[in-house]
């Protein structure tokens, strides 16, 4: 079974929840494994987090394209967005062996991310991030 899913967002946080309903309801008829859904879960809360918290300098309204297509061995998620261009696969990795008060802040999201995915990946077209994660089923 196969099929795309595709929502436009608000750079809002709080659009995060309909979107989270609406994707596992897109996600339902697949009846995929836990662990598949938990890394899309994964990606898609903290890449789109980082997107809106950090990806714009002003308060205008943006709009994120969440797509996720699926066949019977993958899912994968695309994030497209026109904030700053921010490729997370260049993000320096934390230092999980220091203690969390030690650490620097940030990172760790896009390193947990990355550790659940199977391949991520980015690239910069027209002005607009487009950032890929691949899950296998």
């Amino acid at each position: 079974m196969s099929g795309s899913f595709s929502k436009n967002i608000k750079n809002d946080l709080s659009e995060l929840t309909a979107l989270v309903i609406d994707v596992h309801a897109f996600l339902d008829p697949f009846e995929l494994p836990p662990k598949s859904v938990y890394a899309l879960d994964l990606g898609l809360e903290e890449m789109l987090t980082n997107i809106v918290k950090y990806g714009y300098d002003d308060k205008k309204e943006h709009l994120i394209t969440v797509a996720i297509n699926t066949d019977n061995r993958t899912l994968v998620l695309t994030l497209t967005d026109d904030g700053h261009e921010f490729d997370p696969l260049s993000a320096i990795k934390p230092d999980t062996e220091k203690s969390v008060p030690e650490r620097p802040v940030g990172g760790v999201g896009i390193h947990l991310t990355r550790s659940m995915v199977d391949d991520m990946r980015y690239r910069r077209e027209n002005n607009k991030n487009i950032l890929e994660m691949i899950i296998k089923i």
